[in-house]
């Protein structure tokens, strides 16, 4: 959204003085499928939500890392309140060009409902994206390049078991989806914005995710402690050349 908090903030308090309508392309938030799962998760399809796992090559924790942290803002319906990270140092050449800075990062953060988030995108994988979301008596896996979707879940009177039960099996839940378009999730967003309804993914939204993102740059050049969210008013300047 922007390279800095108080830019984030900005556009947040332009858009509201001026009546626009501002939407930040988080794309999973308009996939039918991500809805699903949500409406799932929610009905406790795998429990308590207890952790989102995510791991990806390439790097660029701002540019790549923010849509994860959106899909954990999204999924959970919670905010992150603490992030400690470690960023990547090797220097590796951002693809947008040797003006830009946006390193790979691993870490975790905790959310006000008792989620777990971790992030491993070290600049030191070369492997696609893949999620994880856990609950307290199954998971999701997600692998977005191969279509693959799957819940493993307790069944039956397993599902009142108590938690320390690790052996007791989970068996594959339906999950029917669809290739993921980004053509067709952008057509989504602009049908929004221009719109008079609901926007899936605000400014706001937008804002939450760069917190977290700014809040690993902070944590590591800190000695990589954990950092309350949203960060304090000192931090709101400081300026990273994501993109």
């Amino acid at each position: 959204m922007a390279t800095s908090i108080n830019d984030a903030k900005r556009m947040v308090a332009a858009s509201r003085s001026n009546g626009t309508r501002l939407a930040i392309n988080y794309s999973r938030r308009w996939c039918s499928d991500y809805r699903l799962l949500k409406d799932r998760i929610s009905d406790g399809v795998i429990g308590n939500l207890c952790q989102v796992y995510v791991v990806c090559g390439g790097g660029q924790l701002a540019c790549n890392g923010s849509h994860f942290f959106d899909l954990m803002r999204f999924l959970s319906g919670s905010e992150a309140v603490s992030v400690v990270g470690f960023v990547d140092k090797r220097g590796t050449p951002n693809p947008r060009g040797p003006q830009f800075s946006d390193p790979g990062a691993y870490g975790m953060m905790f959310f006000r409902n008792g989620m777990r988030g971790f992030v491993d995108m070290y600049e030191d994988l070369g492997i696609p994206p893949r999620i994880e979301i856990i609950g307290s008596i199954g998971r999701v896996t997600v692998d977005e390049t191969r279509n693959s979707w799957t819940i493993e879940a307790r069944q039956g009177k397993d599902r009142e078991e108590r938690l320390g039960r690790y052996d007791l099996p989970l068996n594959r839940e339906p999950l029917s989806t669809q290739p993921l378009d980004p053509q067709k999730l952008l057509e989504g967003t602009i049908a929004e914005i221009l719109g008079d309804g609901r926007i899936s993914c605000t400014g706001e939204d937008g804002l939450a995710s760069l917190q977290m993102v700014m809040g690993f740059h902070v944590s590591d050049r800190e000695g990589n402690i954990p950092v309350n969210l949203p960060l304090s008013s000192k931090y709101e300047e400081l300026t990273v050349n994501f993109t």
